[in-house]
């Protein structure tokens, strides 16, 4: 770790508190480009699972990112990102982890030295941003076993209670947090999600969502927003999921398996026309590609 806190020195971390709200920029009003249309990639789960490689699915390596305005990235993109600095600015040379269309929602093989990735982007593994009537909102989900606590709930909070100027809050996500405590999904978790229900770090956990993320996000609904919780950890057992809850928040999840050869993306078209993203799940291979 020594020569890369060498290479990334100049980049120091802000104080917590002013990660808190200096990353809240829906507090802001920034009004949408009169006219737009726009395409947001979300890919997830794309390391090779062998033991004695920490490789990348070629097909991803070879992907257009620069033919997309935000790429979201839903975890778990080498089976050990973090775990040498060759790996990591490996992964950033492909993900470029510092522009600002890039969205990183940490996954559990991305975390072996989360501190790495905290120095290098200068802030924390949570944040919001705000585009073109979008706000975004990124969490941690490895973090306190899948609960949304501290300063991570706190960001929630003063997100969900300032939105301005926003047709669509989308929630980014690794672990299908809002799983565990649904009375309906949760005996799904075993057979949709890549981390089975339990309490290990790979593992779909039971958490606080229901009693303190989700009336939150009811409250932003409430208020003619569009909420979309997008998340990443599948695609072993499924390549995707959705649902509507009755309160109409729509859950997604994609994800890949780099053994297979059907891999799918999350794919989403966004234009002045419609004020919301609209999305669909889109083969790999159809991707653009250098």
């Amino acid at each position: 770790m020594a020569n890369f806190d060498g290479m990334i020195k100049m980049w120091i971390l802000l104080p917590a508190v002013l990660l808190l709200f200096s990353g809240c920029e829906p507090c802001k009003v920034d009004l949408p480009s009169p006219e737009f249309h726009e395409q947001f990639l979300f890919i997830s789960h794309t390391y090779i699972p062998d033991p004695n490689q920490n490789l990348i699915d070629s097909t991803v390596m070879r992907i257009d990112f620069e033919r997309f305005d935000k790429v979201m990235l839903g975890g778990d993109l080498f089976r050990s990102t973090t775990t040498d600095t060759a790996t990591f600015l490996r992964a950033d040379s492909i993900f470029d982890f510092r522009a600002d269309k890039t969205f990183w929602a940490i996954g559990n093989h991305d975390y072996d030295h989360p501190d790495m990735v905290r120095n290098y982007l200068g802030r924390e593994l949570f944040f919001s941003s705000y585009h073109n009537g979008i706000t975004f909102l990124v969490l941690d989900t490895q973090d306190s076993a899948c609960s949304i606590v501290n300063d991570q709930l706190n960001l929630v909070q003063n997100v969900t209670d300032t939105l301005q100027a926003s047709t669509c809050l989308m929630v980014i996500c690794h672990k299908l947090i809002f799983m565990p405590g649904n009375p309906l999904l949760e005996p799904m978790i075993d057979s949709v999600c890549n981390g089975d229900f339990g309490t290990c770090s790979w593992c779909t956990s039971p958490n606080n969502f229901y009693q303190d993320v989700y009336p939150k996000l009811v409250q932003v609904r409430e208020r003619g927003i569009k909420v979309l919780v997008v998340a990443g950890d599948v695609g072993n057992k499924v390549k995707h999921f959705e649902y509507l809850s009755p309160e109409g928040i729509q859950y997604i999840a994609s994800g890949m398996n780099a053994a297979v050869t059907n891999n799918e993306v999350l794919r989403m078209e966004y234009s002045s026309s419609t004020g919301v993203p609209e999305w669909n799940f889109f083969p790999l291979t159809a991707l653009p590609q250098h």
